[in-house]
């Protein structure tokens, strides 16, 4: 495929499911499976099609979970907690090799993932307002790298509360 296309200058990653203090031990291996080993292992393999470029970048979405812990979430928030540490370790790795690495944080999206948390959609972030941040990573000037971006809804019963 990197043939086919010309090469790979951007990673963008969203690997993300719940995982829940009530679920199954099993249930916990999938969400540190899915949110924290699939991270690794993409950005693993891709480093060597990266490193290829004047300017590449890695932007993984993960989630304000990894440093607002919530106590119905402790799979979720330590896969999420680290993916932030895995891929901050990374860019000290990479950044010689003029590779980005970003982390975005954001709170409750307004996504399938968040639909039976019973709030407000419109008071959430949006999707659209995800890709604006990526946009804002990707076009960030070469000398230089926003690392960790956390965004949180501008209204707070955007936010979980109780979970």
């Amino acid at each position: 495929m990197c043939q086919r296309f010309g090469g790979v200058s951007i990673i963008v990653s969203n690997a993300g499911v719940l995982g829940m203090a009530s679920q199954s031990f099993e249930q916990w291996e999938k969400c540190i499976q899915v949110n924290l080993l699939s991270v690794m292992a993409l950005c693993s393999h891709a480093i060597q099609y990266l490193e290829k470029n004047e300017s590449s970048s890695i932007i993984q979405i993960s989630s304000i979970a990894a440093t607002r812990h919530f106590k119905a979430m402790p799979p979720y928030c330590g896969s999420k907690a680290g993916v932030n540490g895995y891929l901050l370790s990374l860019f000290e790795q990479v950044r010689d090799k003029n590779i980005k690495v970003c982390v975005i944080s954001p709170g409750m999206v307004n996504t399938d993932m968040v639909t039976s948390f019973g709030k407000n959609h419109e008071d959430m972030i949006q999707v659209d307002d995800i890709a604006e941040t990526i946009s804002f990573v990707a076009k960030f000037p070469k000398n230089s790298c926003p690392t960790e971006i956390t965004i949180l809804p501008q209204v707070s019963e955007g936010l979980i509360r109780a979970v």
